[in-house]
Order: structure tokens, then sequence, then C-alpha cells
């Protein structure tokens, strides 16, 4: 975990990074540990986490998309008269980081040609049963 810089200097680290000052740089407390737990207890009992095979099926679906859209991109590529053997300006090793799901169907060098972004509460983590990606 990073550490946040001293009083002295965490205005010039909070500028930095636009974001605010911190509340509370302490540990929790007991007591915030206990709300913590019951919130999250009710929260569960109220089924506002969603179960492990609805995160599959995500996922799943997240996968089948970004193959559709490889699928899609070559079609385009060759529609277009694009060279896609040995091209260096697909994405080699297919994942680029924060989000992206993507396959190694999507050309014939191994790389993909487009990338699919997961954002908002899906990609923080933080959406409920249910709700969109």
């Amino acid at each position: 975990m990073a550490s946040v810089p001293s009083d002295s200097s965490n205005s010039n680290y909070c500028a930095r990074y636009a974001y605010n000052k911190p509340l509370s740089l302490s540990v929790p407390s007991s007591s915030s540990l206990d709300a913590t737990a019951s919130v999250t207890s009710l929260l569960s009992l109220f089924g506002s986490f969603e179960s492990s095979a609805e995160a599959l099926s995500r996922e799943i679906a997240l996968g089948r998309l970004n193959e559709i859209i490889q699928v899609w991109m070559r079609e385009v590529a060759v529609a277009k008269g694009i060279s896609l053997e040995g091209d260096s300006n697909t994405m080699e090793g297919g994942n680029a980081g924060g989000g992206a799901y993507s396959s190694s169907s999507g050309n014939s060098s191994g790389g993909s040609l487009a990338a699919l972004y997961a954002f908002g509460s899906f990609r923080l983590g933080v959406h409920g049963p249910g709700a969109d990606m």
C-alpha cells in the first residue's frame, strides 16, 4: 500500500494527484470495524452483492463481446485492404490492462485488433446484482 506523505508535503501530494486529503490516516478503531461488518452483513442480507455465478456470467459475456469485436475489426481491416500479417500496430499480448478484455483470436500474430474496456461502477467493483456493465 502506498504511504501518504507527512502533513508538511500532503497538500503538494494532493494537488499533484488531484484528490482531496484523507479524512483520517489513523487505523480504523474496533467500533469502526464492527460497524463495517454490520453494514456488510445487512447488505448481504438484502441481496446487494452479486453471486459468483452472476460474476462468471458477466465475465463470459464480456469475453464473447470481445471476440465479436475482434472478428468485426478483422473484417473491417480486410475490407479496407489493411494487411494484418506481421503488423506492428496491433496490440501484442492482448490485455492492455486497466480492465481490458481481450482474446488471442484477434489476428494471426496473436495480438488484438481492438481492446474492450469496462468502466464505471462495474470496473470499480461497486455494482450490484443485475446492474448494467
